[in-house]
């Protein structure tokens, strides 16, 4: 009788006993699921480079697109056409997410929310040192500043209905777009040297602006570093955004 007893009350005591190792696994496995998306599987360079090579490549052809259609930047088409680029750059970061690492695109793999402890390794000074210096020495050669409006055609005064699309809507998105791709996926899975080769795959990214690359392969470094230093990319995006908007609005407005 003791014995019918002893089974029956295991009988009653074991679901509830499944089902709260099964909140407990659940909830373990949300933080080793946390940790494993602060801690990326590294990828090889040339993943890095091919995803750059297809995102710039959609900047290269909305760009010959909208200037064909007569739409220079800044313009109203200018700007459709930068919005556009920046959602296929949003989408093939989230495939790419999805597809080699089964993680959907949210604000935290993405580092936009809490920290992936990236100061875990060393940054690479001596490497970022030195492409930087050579990015600025190719700078001085080319002649072209990312900072001159004349890099992007010629320099003019637009309507503030443009200026406010691309400060409120498309630098916002452009912001997201690239620091999703580059500092928040990129950077954090190549490796110890992530913040020198997220900063050239983000210069090179810019394909319809070739002139500029290399100053903007040394503002990346400087993007990476801020990555590294804080382990997240809110303040790279919030940099990021500052530079592109206060640029905009002193050369166009």
């Amino acid at each position: 009788m003791g014995q019918y007893r002893m089974v029956c009350c295991e009988s009653f005591v074991a679901p509830s006993s499944a089902k709260l190792g099964h909140k407990r696994s659940r909830r373990v496995g949300g933080k080793v699921g946390d940790q494993v998306a602060t801690r990326p599987s590294p990828w090889p360079l040339r993943r890095a480079v091919a995803l750059t090579v297809a995102a710039g490549s959609v900047g290269w052809i909305q760009h010959e697109f909208t200037v064909r259609a007569g739409w220079r930047f800044p313009s109203g088409g200018a700007l459709v056409g930068e919005v556009a680029w920046n959602l296929a750059t949003i989408a093939l970061a989230g495939w790419a997410l999805w597809h080699y690492d089964g993680q959907r695109l949210t604000l935290r793999t993405t580092g936009f929310r809490g920290s992936d402890r990236s100061r875990e390794s060393p940054f690479p000074w001596a490497a970022a040192i030195a492409v930087a210096v050579a990015a600025m020495a190719i700078s001085l050669l080319v002649g072209n500043s990312a900072t001159s409006g004349s890099s992007y055609g010629t320099a003019h005064t637009v309507s503030m209905w443009v200026v406010g699309g691309e400060v409120v809507l498309r630098y916002p998105l452009t912001v997201f777009a690239e620091e999703t791709l580059f500092r928040g996926i990129l950077q954090p899975r190549l490796g110890r040297y992530g913040p020198v080769l997220a900063a050239v795959c983000w210069g090179c990214y810019h394909l319809q602006q070739a002139s500029t690359i290399p100053q903007l392969i040394a503002f990346g470094i400087g993007l990476g570093y801020l990555r590294w230093r804080t382990g997240s990319v809110r303040v790279t995006g919030i940099a990021h955004y500052l530079g592109d908007a206060i640029f905009f609005v002193l050369t166009y407005a």
